[in-house]
Parts: structure tokens; C-alpha cells; sequence
């Protein structure tokens, strides 16, 4: 089957034997079956990546409790069940699709599990996932122009580009994919120090052998006066293994 033919007709198929011609064509067709069908892909694992292509669903992983997202369901404007608050758990699901290279280095598929388990597909927004939103180099080019030059909104800049380029991206998007090319010299940790001393702050550096910084500790004029009156203190460290045991700080 002609990549550019299954493209232009908007019709998504797989099956065992479909041959595609180059490996990025086999991975931009399943990505588009898989926004026709409510669901994303993400790579399987193989052990030789240069003649073997396996996608799976991005749902296919092994229970795990701490991972657990939302349960509520909320329908937006278009009459859907927002990704953002009601995603599917993860599970096992077995739908996979394997691609190998021929010897004429086209792409034919080899496998092919078409079900889903565990997991809900009606309803879901597909562009919800990642995964689903690419973005064109013409269009890449435009954002960093806009995030650069503009002071429009990420959002904004976001909704002009799904017009221009027939794109689905949200905010955050062009918030991840420009800060490389927005973000200024001086590093957030110089601009800090300076406000601490705008304020009157007393603060102490740990350096490492490589002159990065390795601690610091400040505290406001008021606490070192609060600290000569009174002899005692308890300092409370209010993040320790927050992270870890999945606890939510309680203190300011």
C-alpha cells in the first residue's frame, strides 16, 4: 500500500503483510490509526532497532497503584471525556504491531493484535496524549518567532498555529518546546541571589570543586531578629521524603 494514498484518504487500516516504505512512514500511519481509534502508541521494546519497529499502546504496562491517575470524568465543549481528569489505567493491554525491514528495505507488518484490554476507548479525546499532537518544522519555526518576539499568551500562540498548520496543541506544548530558545543567559538560581539581596536576605553558599553550587541556606532580617530573642527554635524540614511517600507538605 502507497503511504501517500492511505494518507490522502483519511482511512487507517493494519494488517498483517501491509507494506510501508520507510520506517518513519510505518510510525506517522500508526499514529494516525491510533488518533482514529481514541488511543496512542509508544515503542515497544526490540533488540535489533535497525530491522525491527514494534509500537504498542501507551495504555500496555503492568498495574501499578502509585501510578494511578484521575477517576473523575468531565465532559468539555466538544462533548468528550477530558484525557486531563478521566485517563485510562494502566494495564496489559495486548495491542502491539510489529514491523521488519525487507532486503528492499520497505516496512511489512508481521504482527498484528488489534485488541484492547483494560482500558477505555469511547469517549476519549486522542490528542489528549502527547503523542498525538507532532509538530512540523515550518510550524516549530513560527512558534519559537512568536514565543520570542510576541507577548502573546502560550495559549495564544498555540491556538494560532492549529489554525495555520491544521495542528491540535495546546499551551504547555509551546511552552516545552520553546524554553530552550526563550529562556535568558543569567540562570534562575543568579536572579534569586539578587532578589535575596534586593530584600536585605542573609544567605550562605556551598560551592563544589567545580564552582556549581551544592547548598544554600538565607533567611529573612525578621527571622535573625527572631532568633536573638528567642534562645530555642525547631526547625522543621516540611518536603522530607514528600516525594516518596506521596505526602502532601502541610506547613507555609
Amino acid at each position: 500500500m502507497d503511504h501517500t494514498t492511505a494518507i490522502a484518504n483519511d482511512t487507517y487500516n493494519l494488517y498483517v503483510g501491509m507494506v510501508l516504505d520507510t520506517d518513519n512512514h510505518a510510525r506517522e500511519y500508526v499514529q494516525q490509526y491510533a488518533v482514529q481509534h481514541n488511543f496512542a502508541v509508544k515503542n515497544g521494546h526490540v533488540s535489533n532497532k535497525q530491522k525491527t519497529l514494534l509500537l504498542v499502546c501507551k495504555c500496555a504496562n503492568k498495574y501499578d497503584p502509585g501510578k494511578l491517575p484521575l477517576e473523575k470524568s468531565v465532559i468539555n465543549e466538544h462533548g468528550l471525556i477530558c484525557l486531563k481528569d478521566a485517563r485510562t489505567k494502566l494495564s496489559e493491554c495486548p495491542w502491539r504491531v510489529r514491523f521488519k525491514k525487507q532486503l528492499n528495505d520497505t516496512w511489512i507488518v508481521t504482527e498484528m493484535r488489534g485488541e484492547h484490554k483494560g482500558h477505555q476507548l469511547e469517549g476519549i479525546n486522542p490528542f489528549a496524549y502527547p503523542e498525538n499532537r507532532p509538530l512540523t518544522p515550518a510550524a516549530k519555526e513560527v512558534m519559537v518567532d512568536l514565543a520570542r518576539n510576541t507577548s502573546a499568551s502560550r495559549t495564544t500562540i498555540a491556538g494560532s498555529l492549529n489554525q495555520t498548520f491544521d495542528l491540535h496543541l495546546v499551551g504547555k506544548d509551546v511552552s516545552n518546546r520553546t524554553y530552550d530558545y526563550t529562556k535568558t543567559d543569567e540562570s534562575s538560581t543568579a536572579k534569586f541571589i539578587q532578589q535575596l539581596e534586593a530584600n536585605a536576605y542573609i544567605y550562605r553558599m556551598k560551592l563544589t570543586s567545580e564552582n556549581a553550587l551544592d547548598a544554600l541556606f538565607f533567611c529573612s532580617p525578621e527571622d535573625v531578629q527572631a532568633a536573638r530573642l528567642f534562645g530555642q527554635m525547631v526547625v522543621i524540614d516540611a518536603t522530607y521524603k514528600t516525594n516518596r511517600f506521596r505526602f502532601r507538605p502541610e506547613f507555609p
